[in-house]
């Protein structure tokens, strides 16, 4: 999916997908700090990333939020 990319339009694109991943799958076993630590690092690679972004105001909230009981990996929208 983002093979038209070039070194110049992506740079370390391959380091910025593999944290990402390691992000995403931090989060998804609520591990909220390390999550963070992950996308912060692909976010200093790629500081546009706006996924990256997301993934972290989420983890910011589940932090302050939630006590991590019942956690599925699941964000649920409660608005529009």
């Amino acid at each position: 999916m983002l093979d038209f990319h070039t070194d110049n339009s992506f740079p370390n694109r391959d380091k910025v997908l593999e944290l990402f991943s390691n992000g995403s799958q931090e989060y998804r076993n609520g591990s909220w700090d390390h999550s963070i630590e992950a996308f912060n690092e692909a976010l200093k690679l790629n500081p546009n990333d706006k996924a990256c972004q997301v993934f972290i105001d989420r983890c910011e909230h589940m932090k302050n939020n939630s006590n991590g009981e019942n956690w599925e990996g699941i964000w649920e929208l409660e608005s529009k």
